[in-house]
């Protein structure tokens, strides 16, 4: 079993005012941690396994400021 997972924010920035100014090109990182951070959570309490590490791309639709699944998109 894998000990360790890491997930790549392609087009991503570390704070929100970058985003207002190009939203079709980047979005904000946070709602990533947050995911992250909820699926170690998970693992540590609930032995619920997270998504493979992976490069995660800009979703084509959806809120990309407040959500970020580390799934799917």
């Amino acid at each position: 079993m894998r000990l360790q997972r890491y997930y790549a924010v392609a087009d991503g920035t570390p704070v929100g005012r970058p985003y207002d100014a190009y939203p079709e090109w980047l979005w904000p990182v946070p709602p990533c941690h947050r995911s992250a951070f909820d699926a170690l959570i998970a693992w540590v309490e609930r032995g619920t396994q997270p998504p493979a590490g992976r490069a995660l791309g800009r979703p084509a639709s959806g809120n990309v400021v407040n959500s970020c699944a580390l799934e799917g998109n």
